[in-house]
């Protein structure tokens, strides 16, 4: 219960946020501490008979760069054994390498020790720690660590807590500001700063020179910006987003026929063709086909003529080009809308004509 107890303090100390802080270049420490020591249950599947065990140790330690320090340690253990055999003391000695990260959040360690229990043993050890002072001279000492013995290929683990006092430093304590707003971090209430802008005690832009982004240079600030990247060419709302008009377009269709005939010449023209992508675009318009003739012949003929060239219009639109039946419609005005004087050779040939117009109503963008 007791090795429990001291495992789940460890635990606990390196779980707890307090009193985190950076230590100066030219800071030394001395200190003490307990630990708990597990060791290899075997080797190349022989049992080693050592158990675990706890002991208590001091270290002096030298920090000579912002990032690096070394440590002499030493320590006293006493480790249980198994199948009755007692507890087994001895002392281990060694140095280490210490890098800390910034802002001190932690450090890693690596070192070699001289351990003597029952043997002798060199060993290579690594580990993570952290320093959490608790004023300017006084911290909390945390540590976990893994041992590897070279001569018989043992792996120990162990975990520590001490205390240490700090003494001798030759410089003021670092301080970190990551934005460059001339406001250190620990007071820094607004990290992340664009460079330029000016800042008030707390390292919070000041009202008169805080700018805010337009991502889309539209003239509306991203944080009233409803429609992101709305293109440069277009003109914008209140809101950010494009102004858009209604436009009226129309299509006219006109193919003129020979005498007597209501056969179109060609079902394919350019005209035709146009004309029915214009009503598949619109899908909500309608359109008259207006038939006519010529003024030579009987006044019935010529009405029944204009109704057939209509009618024969409007079953290429429906028949070639798919469009809805119920969408169009065909009359015959025979020869009662003559566009030219009736003894005219050249306007008889151009009163032989359908006409059909269809219109609709589309949004458009409004440019700058």
């Amino acid at each position: 219960m007791k090795k429990t107890m001291t495992a789940m303090g460890i635990l606990l100390a390196f779980t707890s946020g307090a009193f985190a802080q950076s230590a100066p270049v030219g800071d030394k420490w001395v200190g003490g501490f307990g630990e708990y020591y597990k060791t290899d249950g075997e080797l190349d599947g022989a049992p080693t008979f050592y158990d675990d065990g706890v002991g208590f140790g001091a270290e002096l330690g030298f920090r000579f760069k912002p990032q690096w320090a070394a440590r002499l340690e030493w320590s006293h253990l006493n480790i249980d054994q198994t199948g009755g055999l007692g507890d087994e003391s001895g002392n281990r000695l060694g140095v280490d390498a210490m890098y800390f990260l910034p802002d001190d959040l932690m450090y890693v360690f690596a070192g070699v020790k001289h351990l003597d229990l029952t043997d002798s043993s060199r060993l290579a050890n690594v580990g993570l720690g952290k320093h959490w002072n608790i004023n300017d001279k006084w911290r909390v000492i945390t540590e976990i660590a893994a041992y590897h013995d070279f001569g018989e290929a043992y792996n120990d683990v162990s975990a520590k807590i001490g205390l240490a006092y700090s003494f001798g430093a030759t410089s003021a304590p670092v301080t970190r500001d990551s934005d460059n707003d001339g406001v250190n971090n620990s007071i820094d209430k607004c990290p992340g700063t664009a460079p330029g802008v000016q800042v008030d005690a707390m390292g919070c832009a000041l009202a008169a020179t805080a700018v805010e982004a337009d991502s889309d240079n539209d003239g509306v600030v991203d944080s009233q910006d409803k429609c992101a990247n709305t293109p440069s060419s277009d003109k914008v709302d209140a809101t950010g987003c494009s102004i858009f008009t209604e436009v009226e377009v129309e299509e006219t269709l006109r193919i003129l026929f020979a005498n007597n005939s209501s056969e179109i010449a060609n079902r394919a023209n350019s005209d035709i063709r146009d004309f029915a992508a214009f009503m598949k675009r619109f899908p909500s318009t309608d359109t008259v086909i207006e038939g006519y003739a010529s003024a030579p012949g009987e006044s019935e003929y010529n009405q029944w003529l204009s109704e057939e060239r209509a009618k024969a219009v409007r079953m290429v639109l429906i028949e070639d080009y798919d469009i809805k039946p119920a969408r169009i419609t065909a009359v015959g005005y025979g020869e009662s809308k003559l566009l030219d004087a009736p003894t005219a050779k050249e306007a008889n040939k151009i009163n032989r004509r359908i006409v059909a117009r269809v219109s609709a109503s589309k949004r458009e963008k409004v440019t700058k």
